[in-house]
């Protein structure tokens, strides 16, 4: 995900940099916003931890009474 979100960074960058519709003063004022993105997109880190993941749902179960995480751990 980090990769994509810098891809679309550098080529907005590209568009303002090379574009002519935009002032030189609005042009220096999107560069500094461009180098201040953060990137959180996505999901959390801890996300593709599967044992964490387990440990936040335990207990949680669907309206049907069948395990939300898919393993038959609610019988």
């Amino acid at each position: 995900m980090e990769s994509l979100t810098q891809e679309v960074q550098s080529v907005f960058r590209s568009l303002v940099v090379e574009g002519d519709w935009l002032s030189n003063a609005t042009r220096a004022l999107a560069e500094v916003k461009i180098d201040n993105i953060v990137h959180n997109i996505g999901y959390p880190e801890d996300v593709v931890d599967e044992d964490t993941i387990m440990e936040e749902i335990q207990g949680v179960r669907s309206c049907d009474g069948i395990c939300c995480c898919c393993r038959c751990c609610c019988s």
